[in-house]
């Protein structure tokens, strides 16, 4: 079950949004996310973490994703340096997985950047 106070939950939530952003989840992005998320959601079953994400995501639709992603970002300050590191490399990699980097992708991947990385 998702919980959107969970560190490791926000993070896949981070995710979902971003491979949303161009209103699907293309099946390259879901294949870079289960096969790089185990290594920063290791103590959870990805592709459960990923369903529920999915779920709850579509629940909200985009605005009120974002609004809660808004609402969050301090979450990732429990994120250790090695897992922030990690989840921002990983977002890199779904922007890139479906071969297009759409402006809604950077803008996102930018102000997620300033949380994870400063």
């Amino acid at each position: 079950m998702f919980d959107p106070r969970n560190p490791e939950h926000f993070a896949m939530l981070l995710l979902v949004h971003l491979a949303s952003a161009d209103g699907s989840l293309h099946p390259a992005e879901e294949d870079v996310i289960l096969k790089e998320g185990t290594s920063l959601f290791n103590s959870h079953d990805v592709a459960s973490l990923l369903a529920s994400t999915r779920e709850h995501w579509t629940r909200l639709g985009m605005v009120n994703a974002m609004a809660e992603i808004d609402e969050n970002l301090q979450l990732l300050g429990s994120l250790n340096e090695a897992q922030r590191n990690r989840l921002y490399s990983l977002l890199f990699d779904v922007i890139n997985a479906d071969g297009r980097v759409r402006e809604e992708e950077t803008t996102f991947l930018k102000k997620v950047k300033f949380h994870l990385l400063s």
